[in-house]
């Protein structure tokens, strides 16, 4: 999965546990999609990073909210048809969404 060796390419400086994602009895991703997220329940931040190996975004960010019964999430989300250019623009990305 492209979107999952993106995420694993982000040497992330925070614990963040994966939320969202499918997962087979063995433990392994099973979305038929390419699409992983990540979540820090402490900042209440997270990150879906989706790979459309088709699509017309190299790649493209944006800032959405998620509504939980329990509290907003304020969540990174990352489209990409392009690794490589992913891997260089990601790392200063979430930096800087770690920092608000």
């Amino acid at each position: 999965m492209k979107s999952l060796e993106l995420w694993q390419s982000v040497n992330a400086d925070r614990q963040w546990k994966e939320w969202l994602n499918k997962k087979g009895n063995d433990g392994t991703l099973i979305d038929t999609d390419d699409n992983v997220s990540f979540i820090d329940t402490e900042t209440k931040k997270a990150v879906k990073i989706t790979y459309e190996p088709n699509g017309k975004h190299e790649f493209e960010h944006w800032n959405s909210d998620f509504d939980s019964d329990e509290y907003k999430i304020d969540v990174l989300n990352i489209v990409f048809s392009n690794i490589e250019k992913a891997k260089s623009e990601l790392p200063s990305i979430l930096s800087n969404f770690n920092k608000n």
